[in-house]
């Protein structure tokens, strides 16, 4: 009797040990996942070891190996990995629209079940107007982790020089170009309305245009155009809308000679002429504040100016987004990387040094340092204005377009045919849409 009740009392204490050891329960069976994302620098690389360093202290069984990648290379080579079968079990996609590249492939794991299982999230949490630029033919497909606006920003020294009224958030574009006009000075200390007005020797400009799709369609959408139909099934870069919109656009260099040709001041983007007081305006994304605010200028931001006579009011956003593969065998752990590096500890820790704004309503002020400049990009948020380019092979449909665009229409010694540009460029989108996957819908 004594034998039988040792051999049982061993079973059941062997039985236990196999239960502490079970996926999911106590200690758990160390498994190996592979993280892929851009390769960056500085800020976002110090916040991202810390965050893997964070997610490792809490879930010490998940091991996560890294494929960090220079921007082009990514676009390149994770594709072809999936492709083979040797994707990544979770992706870091760098613009929220850009998902749809990946979505419309079908190579993204739904998480629906995973949000809303046992071990989910609760996504009221979350903004719904930056929560649904994951979800694509009503599955969501990523989750956002950090989210980033433009707004627009102008120099309050500037405008004090000039005599002028600061902007206001309902300012629209032909306020902007007479403002634009009295504060571009050449040499001589005339403005661009003057008689004397000498555009070869401009010192000063009123506005900063600058080469690259998020700052042209804060026009064009505003304008009521767009870089596709409804349903991704046609370009639209040569309707009268967006004429209308590269003319305005154009014009302001060309004719009113109000922001600089594209080459006239370096770098493209338009911070450093900015901070140097060459430019009294600019479209400002959420990741130049703490280097503009950095520098002293006397500065403030408003919300995007908008076409008067149509009325559409916008704003570009984007942001980074977690997802996870479908060919991932490991997706219990690839989902626990997703919801922490997408959960509220890591979007605020994002937000408090500067790298765009939490996604979830509780977060999205209280953890950052601009909150006047915060606030504006917020109420364009909460106002439904963000928008996005949901093209599926965005190099071909949208950059190559662009490029084909600016430099038209931002060049010194042109006279731009605006409408033979836009369809030229409507037809390099279309090219590239005829070889394009789908929409998912």
């Amino acid at each position: 009797m004594k034998t039988l009740k040792s051999a049982l009392l061993a079973i059941l204490v062997s039985s236990l040990m196999m239960v502490a050891v079970a996926p999911g329960t106590g200690a758990q069976e160390t498994v190996t996942i592979t993280y892929a994302a851009r390769a960056v620098a500085d800020t976002e690389l110090e916040m991202r070891d810390l965050l893997l360093a964070n997610f490792q202290e809490a879930h010490p069984n998940i091991i996560v190996e890294r494929e960090e990648l220079p921007h082009a290379d990514f676009w390149v080579k994770i594709p072809a990995e999936i492709a083979a079968g040797t994707g990544p079990d979770v992706i870091s996609l760098p613009y929220l629209e850009q998902a749809v590249t990946f979505a419309a492939k079908g190579v993204l794991e739904p998480l629906d079940a995973y949000i809303s299982g046992p071990n989910g999230i609760d996504p009221e949490e979350f903004l719904p107007d930056v929560l649904g630029f994951g979800n694509y033919a009503g599955q969501q497909l990523l989750l956002p982790q950090t989210v980033m606006l433009t707004a627009f920003a102008y120099n309050k020294d500037m405008f004090d020089a000039a005599g002028l009224e600061y902007p206001t958030n309902d300012w629209t574009w032909d306020e902007m170009l007479a403002a634009a006009k009295k504060l571009t000075l050449d040499r001589n200390g005339n403005t661009a309305e003057s008689e004397a007005f000498d555009p070869t020797s401009i010192v000063q400009w009123g506005i900063y245009t600058w080469w690259w799709n998020s700052d042209f369609d804060q026009y064009l959408w505003t304008f009521g155009g767009d870089w596709l139909n409804e349903d991704a099934t046609e370009c639209t870069l040569n309707s009268p809308e967006a004429i209308a919109a590269i003319t305005f656009y154009g014009d302001l260099t060309q004719q009113h000679h109000v922001a600089p040709y594209v080459r006239e001041l370096a770098p493209a983007h338009g911070h450093p002429a900015f901070m140097e007081e060459q430019v009294a305006m600019f479209i400002i994304d959420h990741p130049r504040f703490p280097v503009v605010d950095a520098s002293g200028v006397n500065w403030g931001v408003v919300h995007i100016p908008y076409k008067a006579d149509v009325g559409s009011r916008s704003v570009f956003m984007f942001g980074d987004g977690i997802a996870m593969l479908k060919d991932s065998d490991q997706k219990e752990a690839a989902w626990e990387l997703v919801k922490y590096l997408a959960g509220p500890e890591a979007t605020q820790l994002l937000a408090e040094a500067g790298l765009g704004f939490s996604p979830y309503k509780s977060e999205i002020q209280p953890e950052l340092s601009y909150p006047e400049n915060i606030q504006v990009m917020r109420e364009m948020l909460e106002a439904g204005w963000p928008r996005a380019i949901l093209a599926t092979d965005y190099a071909g449909m949208v950059v190559d377009p662009c490029n084909i665009i600016m430099e038209a229409v931002l060049s010194p010694g042109v006279t731009p045919d605006y409408e033979a540009i836009m369809q030229e460029a409507n037809d390099v989108c279309n090219l590239a849409l005829l070889d394009a996957p789908p929409l998912p819908r």
